[in-house]
């Protein structure tokens, strides 16, 4: 909703990996829709999240696809990124494909 005092919440919500992934996605979500240049490092951080989930052929990294589009918001909005961080966003992995033989648990 554009309240800029939740962006500490967030930030910190986001960045404790002990909160469940499909909420942290969500504070994550919120920050890019809060364009505001304190939640760049903890974007940043998720760009290499671990969690992901199946879907079809495929392993999705729900959290760093989120934080790739919160990014890229908050440039749209003209806030600069960092060197390290514009290079991380050109880099990240989003999907993978799982091999034909995989056997989804």
């Amino acid at each position: 909703m554009g309240d800029r005092t939740v962006v500490p919440f967030l930030i910190n919500y986001a960045a404790d990996e002990t909160n469940p992934p499909n909420l942290r996605e969500r504070a994550i979500r919120a920050l890019g829709e809060c364009p505001d240049a304190r939640a760049i490092p903890v974007l940043a951080t998720a760009l290499s999240d671990p969690y992901y989930v199946y879907l079809q052929d495929r392993m999705v990294y729900v959290i760093r696809v989120t934080a790739r589009s919160s990014l890229l918001r908050l440039k749209a909005a003209g806030i600069a990124l960092p060197a390290d961080v514009e290079h991380a966003l050109a880099q990240v992995v989003t999907w993978e494909q799982l091999p034909p033989d995989a056997v989804i648990p």
